[in-house]
């Protein structure tokens, strides 16, 4: 019986640690720029979906995603793509902040600073939790930063 108890428990711990730990794909439309916002744990968000083991975040246009998975305590690993009009996944650059980027042309798109919030919803004054992203150029990053608090409230407002 104690046997049995220790093999629940190690068979437990492992499913734990290994299904926290989830690479992330974000699939953006193929002209956007702007703020994405993922918006975690939705009755009727779009539903779960994985590729090669990885999580799939298709954006929409308006740059708002609100998704059935539950937002992960641990660190993953992004990636950004958009999608060409051949359908073909084009991988965008990363940057957590902005004295990492280093001789980027100021005209190419890339992501910046995604953030992860726990917020309330205005109507519903539950607990939200949601990330953000910025998918922008160097010309462009002031402009749609500033716009970001806006995004956010914006969307705080419908939950």
């Amino acid at each position: 019986m104690k046997k049995l108890l220790v093999l629940v428990i190690v068979v437990s711990l492992f499913n734990c640690n290994t299904s926290r730990n989830e690479d992330v794909e974000y699939i953006l439309p193929s002209n956007f720029i702007g703020v994405v916002v993922v918006v975690f744990d939705q009755i009727n968000g779009k539903e779960i979906e994985y590729n090669e083991k990885k999580r799939v975040y298709r954006i929409p246009p308006n740059g708002i995603l609100k998704t059935k998975f539950k937002q992960s305590r641990v660190t993953y690993s992004y990636a950004f793509y958009k999608i060409d009009s051949f359908g073909q996944k084009n991988k965008l650059d990363f940057y957590p902040a902005l004295d990492l980027i280093n001789e980027v042309d100021s005209n190419r798109l890339f992501c910046f600073k995604l953030e992860k919030t726990i917020s309330s919803g205005i109507r519903s004054g539950k607990s939200v939790r949601f990330e953000s992203v910025l998918v922008t150029t160097l010309n462009k990053i002031d402009s749609i930063g500033r716009s970001r608090p806006f995004v956010q409230w914006e969307l705080l407002k419908e939950i």
